[in-house]
């Protein structure tokens, strides 16, 4: 029980950084290159989170800040931030919007199996 109150805890306190801190980025593996082009009370939060690598740049370093946020880039936030194991997870997927070669398979599979977030597989 005291395992899941630190992961509640530190999810309310990660998802309160990134609602008043971050507006919108896309991402992937990266450097933040363009994070100048944040808001300047957002920026270190937002450095704060790419150090811990919830957050991370798009495949060419671009932070993108003005870009919304998707779904399966929210849930790879929240799992990372709460550290979900990312391993054993389904051969096939859950969800048909998110194939197994989908980038945010195994985010999207592991935050399904551990109850953060429910869908409709159709």
């Amino acid at each position: 029980m005291k395992k899941i109150k630190n992961k509640v805890s530190k999810f309310m306190a990660i998802s309160m950084i990134m609602l008043v801190a971050l507006s919108s980025f896309a991402f992937a593996e990266g450097t933040l290159k363009d994070i100048e082009q944040s808001s300047s009370y957002a920026m270190e939060p937002i450095r704060e989170l790419a150090v811990k690598n919830v957050i991370k740049g798009d495949e060419n370093g671009y932070f993108r800040p003005h870009n919304t946020v998707r779904r399966g880039e929210m849930i790879t936030m929240i799992v990372r931030a709460l550290e979900v194991d990312t391993y054993d997870l389904p051969e096939e997927a859950t969800f048909k919007d998110v194939p197994t070669d989908h980038w945010a398979f195994k985010y999207v599979e592991a935050a399904h199996r551990d109850g953060i977030v429910n869908g409709i597989s159709a």
